[in-house]
C-alpha cells in the first residue's frame, strides 16, 4: 500500500494531487492533453485495402477539419516512460468541441501503485478538475479545482477539429481498414511533441477514426485513442469544487 510520507504528501492529498505522484500526473494531463487533438477511433491492427487514395494528405486533413464533428467518445492506453518514470495508463473519456471540454477517467501504474483519477478539463477557463478514486489512502469524493496556467492546458490545443492544420510533414501512407471501416491512414509530427502521429480518417465522412502517437524525448510514449462514438449529442458539465 501506498504510505504518506510527509506532511506536505498530507497538504497535497487533501488538495487531490500527493506530491509523490504529482509528475507523473500531470505529465499524463499533458500528454493527454496535446496529444488529444489527433485522437481517432478504432483498434489496432488495421489491413491494407485495396483502394488507391486519389487525395493527397492536406486535402484530406482540410476535408476532415470541415467535417462536423460536436462531441467525441473514446478509449485510450498509453505505455512508456516520462521524465525517468514508468507509465502504464488506460482510460476512457469523452469531449465537446462547444463547449470545448473533456472528461475522462485513468487508472496508471506508478511506482508499483495503480492510481486512478478523475479528470475535467474546461478550456474556455483553462480550468482542471481532478478526484482521485484509488487508492483508499488519497481517494476523495471532492474535487481539486486548479487554474495555474502554468499546469492546465492552452484552450486552443484540444479542440480536435481546429487542429489538423497542425500535423506537420504530414503524407498520405495508405487506404487502410480499420474495424471494417474504409480509412485514409495520415503520418506527421505534432506540434505538441516530438515523434510521429498515425491518424486514421473515415473515408465517407473525414471523421477520427484512430490515432497511434509515438513520441520521444524526455517523454518517451506510445499512445492510442479510439473513438468509440461520434456525434451523439454527449454534453459535460462542470464538477463542483
Amino acid at each position: 500500500m501506498f504510505k504518506i510520507k510527509r506532511a506536505q504528501d498530507v497538504q497535497d492529498v487533501q488538495a487531490g494531487l500527493p506530491a509523490s505522484f504529482r509528475k507523473s500526473i500531470l505529465a499524463v494531463m499533458l500528454l493527454v492533453a496535446a496529444l488529444f487533438v489527433f485522437a481517432g477511433c478504432g483498434a489496432p491492427g488495421a489491413t491494407q485495402a485495396k483502394p488507391t487514395p486519389t487525395l493527397t494528405a492536406q486535402q484530406i486533413l482540410t476535408k476532415a477539419q470541415g467535417a462536423h464533428l460536436t462531441d467525441e467518445t473514446f478509449t485510450m492506453t498509453m505505455q512508456g516512460t516520462a521524465s525517468g518514470t514508468s507509465l502504464d495508463v488506460t482510460g476512457n473519456g469523452k469531449g465537446t468541441e462547444n463547449p470545448a471540454r473533456m472528461s475522462m477517467t485513468l487508472s496508471m501504474v506508478v511506482s508499483g501503485t495503480t492510481l486512478t483519477m478523475d479528470m475535467v478539463v474546461d478550456l474556455a477557463t483553462n480550468t482542471t478538475y481532478t478526484r482521485i478514486t484509488a487508492p483508499d489512502v488519497l481517494a476523495s469524493d471532492k474535487w481539486t479545482k486548479a487554474t495555474d496556467t502554468s499546469t492546465t492546458i492552452p484552450t486552443s490545443d484540444l479542440q480536435l477539429s481546429a487542429q489538423y492544420s497542425k500535423l506537420t510533414n504530414a503524407k498520405l501512407v495508405g487506404s487502410e481498414q480499420v474495424n471494417g471501416k474504409n480509412t485514409y491512414h495520415i503520418q506527421g509530427g505534432a506540434p505538441s511533441t516530438t515523434g510521429t502521429v498515425d491518424l486514421y480518417i473515415g473515408q465517407s465522412d473525414y471523421l477520427p477514426v484512430k490515432m497511434v502517437v509515438n513520441s520521444t524525448g524526455d517523454s518517451a510514449i506510445q499512445m492510442t485513442i479510439i473513438y468509440t462514438a461520434v456525434n451523439t449529442g454527449i454534453t459535460i458539465d462542470l464538477p463542483a469544487a
